[in-house]
């Protein structure tokens, strides 16, 4: 039951994300590499997301209640998206 309820919605995400990222930056194509194997193949990094910012439960959701709201978190030149390990 709990995977139903992570995965509810994922695809639309997935499909709004993709949109919104093609139409503001050129982009044609996205090579979409999703996995929950922790040993990325040689050359490639893992990324995630780190749990405390993870959708789940309802939360972390706002950003996909719109096309404008994913492209406002995304591009607004006030939007900090930070990377990295928060334990280094």
């Amino acid at each position: 039951m709990k995977i139903k309820l992570f995965t509810e919605g994922v695809s639309e995400w997935r499909e709004m994300l993709e949109e919104v990222i093609k139409e503001n930056t050129g982009a044609i194509d996205i090579d979409w590499r999703i996995s929950t194997d922790y040993h990325p193949p040689e050359g490639y990094t893992w990324a995630y997301i780190d749990h405390q910012s993870a959708a789940c439960e309802g939360s972390n959701t706002e950003m996909f209640n719109s096309r404008d709201d994913l492209k406002n978190f995304l591009f607004c030149p006030d939007s900090l998206i930070q990377t990295g390990n928060d334990n280094e």
